[in-house]
Order: C-alpha cells, then sequence, then structure tokens
C-alpha cells in the first residue's frame, strides 16, 4: 500500500504542470550543455574529427554537475518539511491518526525528494546516449544512477532530521547545508590536516636518490583515511568515474591537494563508491529512524 503522505503529495504536485516543466528544463539544459561541450571538443580538434576520448571528459563534468545539483537543492526542499508542519499546525493532526510517525517521515521524505528522483530518473537518456560512444557501459550507467540516488536519499535524510530537531525552518536550513558541507570539503580538510601534522611527527621518511622524499605511511591510518572519505559523496562519485573511465583522478587530486605530492593508495579491495553507497544507506537509515523517534508526541521520559 503506498504511503498516505505521499499519495497525498503525489497526487497535488502531479496535477501542476510545474513539475513537468521543472523536468524537461532540466533535461533541456542537461542536453544542451553536453551537446555544446562535445560540438567544441570537435572543433577544437586539429585533425577536425573527434577524438572519443573527449567524451569521457563531457560524461564526467555533466555527471558532476548533477550531483552538485542534488547536493545543493536536496536540503533547500526538505529542511522544511516537518517543521513546516509545525508552523502550520498540522503535524498534531498528522500525529492523531493511525499513521506511525515512521509512515510521516518516510511520506515527508520521498515526497520531498519527488523531484530530485524524476530528474535523475528523466536525465538517464541523456546519459545513455555517451555509451554510443563507448564513454560508459550500460552496467556502470546503472551504477551512477543507483549512486545518485542513494546520495540523494542520504541528503534527504540529513535534511528531515535537522526539520525534526529544530522547530525554526532556516536554522534547519543552515544545519543541513552545514552537515552536507563538512561530509564533502570538511572531510577532505580533515584527512590534509591530519596527514600534515603525522608526516612531520610520526611518519617515517625513506630518501629517494637523494632528492625526494617519501614518507612512508602506516597501513592503518590508511584505511582511517580510506573510512574517511567514504562519507564524501563526491570522492565516491570520483572513484565511480575513475572505474568507468579507467583513470585516476581521485589519486591525483588527493597526491596534489592533500597529501603534498606524495603518493598515498587506498587500502580497500572493495571500490570507494561501493563503499560510499552502503554508508549512505545507513546513513540514511539511521537518521531516518532518529526523526521518527523525535516526531513522536509522548515518549517514555515524559510518562
Amino acid at each position: 500500500m503506498l504511503n498516505p503522505v505521499l499519495r497525498r503529495e503525489l497526487i497535488t504536485a502531479l496535477r501542476s504542470w510545474r513539475t513537468y516543466m521543472a523536468v524537461c528544463v532540466y533535461v533541456l539544459s542537461l542536453l544542451a550543455v553536453s551537446s555544446f561541450m562535445l560540438f567544441t571538443e570537435i572543433r577544437l580538434d586539429f585533425l577536425g574529427g573527434f577524438n572519443p576520448r573527449s567524451a569521457i571528459t563531457v560524461f564526467n563534468y555533466i555527471s558532476g554537475l548533477q550531483l552538485g545539483l542534488i547536493l545543493l537543492l536536496v536540503p533547500a526542499i526538505t529542511a522544511g518539511q516537518i517543521n513546516g508542519e509545525r508552523e502550520r499546525q498540522t503535524l498534531d493532526l498528522m500525529l492523531v491518526t493511525k499513521m506511525s510517525t515512521l509512515t510521516i517521515v518516510i511520506g515527508k521524505l520521498l515526497s520531498s525528494l519527488m523531484l530530485v528522483l524524476l530528474i535523475i530518473i528523466a536525465s538517464v537518456p541523456v546519459f545513455g546516449a555517451f555509451v554510443y560512444f563507448g564513454v560508459v557501459s550500460p552496467i556502470n550507467l546503472a551504477a551512477q544512477t543507483v549512486f545518485m540516488l542513494v546520495t540523494a536519499m542520504m541528503a534527504g535524510s540529513v535534511s528531515i532530521l535537522c526539520s525534526s530537531i529544530f522547530k525554526r525552518t532556516m536554522v534547519a536550513y543552515v544545519i543541513s547545508y552545514f552537515i552536507i558541507l563538512a561530509m564533502t570539503l570538511g572531510t577532505a580538510v580533515s584527512i590534509g590536516s591530519v596527514f600534515h601534522v603525522l608526516s612531520t611527527t610520526h611518519f617515517n621518511s625513506m630518501q629517494l636518490g637523494g632528492i625526494f622524499v617519501q614518507f612512508m605511511v602506516p597501513t592503518h591510518w590508511r584505511e582511517v583515511f580510506t573510512w574517511m572519505l567514504a562519507f564524501n559523496p563526491i570522492a565516491g562519485h570520483m572513484s565511480l568515474q575513475d572505474a568507468q573511465s579507467g583513470t585516476a583522478t581521485l589519486e591525483s587530486l588527493m597526491s596534489l591537494f592533500l597529501f603534498r605530492f606524495h603518493e598515498v593508495s587506498l587500502t580497500t579491495t572493495t571500490p570507494l563508491w561501493i563503499i560510499n553507497i552502503w554508508v549512505n544507506a545507513a546513513i540514511s537509515c539511521v537518521f531516518i529512524a532518529l526523526s521518527a523517534w523525535l516526531v513522536k508526541p509522548v515518549r517514555l521520559g515524559n510518562r
């Protein structure tokens, strides 16, 4: 049976032309950007032809734009769901029905993510065009779609928890974006800071030809760095792109910005993007359960 809250929101939203217009505008914009970039690559080719390798750059660019849009859009449309019901004084009416608080939270979360989910699914044909160039396989395209959906659910669960904790909508917005920023930029800055401190105090160094000094990072610290990046959806997405195209962009950027030109390989047999999916799924489950507990009107401690 369909969630009652979700069913009500779907009936309301699907009757509005704005939902379909937003999806159409996004898909047409994505198609225009990818077409323009591919056309530019053809014109820049001095042989007047087309290098299929350039399609990899275009694909990675537009998929990165979609991930950034998800991380920016989801908190904006989700962080005001629960406290918005409180402000309209309709939350109490929902609580006195036969619906459980978990049903209410999941319904509000899915209804707020409906537009994002439609955008992700509707953009699949645009990304599917790159299968023709050999950039990705259908399996890799499915993996990217699943990654985007799980990331959107994670960002939504973070926002719905903030909406359940804070009564003021603006505070929920700010805290939601702060948590997302901590998971993306914060994890990268933390890894770079920890490596800087430990490289000057604890790590052993090895002289290479009397010119370069390479820090020998212990295995347990590499595992710590790996699990810190497991909370970073941007790092997980770059890991997925590297797996699709056979590049090493993530390790190159880490060596350049975090490890000061020292090569520090991640010690894991499972790709980082798969770990990131499981971590995001776990975060979503925990935060949804916490939100349902916080929405309860009466708790054991208040009896």
